[in-house]
């Protein structure tokens, strides 16, 4: 082709079009945790995975399922519902036996037979970014509903604590501060619906609980 023919092919716009097919790949962004508080048994523990795209899940030949570590024994929580969203929701209920007096962990997210894609088909990467924090989400399936209504009236601040620490509770009573080791290093009563003041400050840096004849118990960090 010579110059001439080259620059008029040019002008009339003849240069072919290049056309670029950019895959992304699916991510979880973040991940919503339970509210803090104590467990117990038949209540859920849901988790929903952020991700940065709509996803499609096929669970033709498995379910999703989120790895959560409860005391020493590591527990699933299975997928729910979101297909077609950015929000997957999966979610573990409470069992018999269950007990984490130290907040639970959040595991790996795994596909466990299932696929997770975009509109496009790519495959979502399962890496579980930006996870909220679980240290107050505890476990303990030996509370009965009563006490576990009970402990949602029951207020403790401030936590860490120094010298004094404040309660109140819609049930008085004895109550005890239990130390790591499962050794009572402090008992006292309190009275029902006014705020009591204790003093802690003898006690060593550490977790605590404190526990009540009615079945509550709550964690106490002392920092001096």
């Amino acid at each position: 082709m010579s110059n001439k023919n080259f620059s008029e092919n040019y002008a009339l716009g003849e240069i072919g079009t290049v056309v670029f097919d950019i895959k992304t790949t699916p991510k979880v962004n973040n991940v919503n945790v339970p509210a803090n508080g104590t467990y117990t048994t038949g209540q859920n523990l849901d988790f929903t995975a952020n991700f940065n795209e709509n996803i499609i899940v096929n669970t033709t030949s498995g379910t999703p399922q989120i790895a959560v570590t409860i005391g020493s024994v590591v527990r699933q929580a299975t997928y729910i519902s979101g297909s077609g969203t950015s929000t997957l929701l999966f979610r573990y209920t409470v069992t018999t036996g269950d007990l984490d007096t130290d907040g639970i962990a959040v595991g790996a997210l795994s596909a466990n037979g299932s696929t997770l894609q975009d509109a496009s088909g790519n495959n979502a990467n399962l890496t579980l970014n930006s996870v909220g924090s679980t240290l107050n989400v505890l476990v303990d399936s030996t509370l009965s509903i009563d006490a576990f209504k009970n402990e949602a009236q029951f207020s403790m601040y401030p936590n860490p604590s120094r010298n004094n620490v404040n309660i109140k509770t819609s049930l008085g009573g004895e109550f005890q501060i239990i130390n790591q080791l499962g050794q009572n290093v402090k008992t006292f009563r309190l009275q029902s619906a006014i705020e009591n003041n204790i003093y802690v400050g003898n006690l060593s840096n550490g977790l605590y609980f404190v526990k009540g004849s009615n079945g509550v118990s709550k964690k106490l960090v002392i920092k001096n």
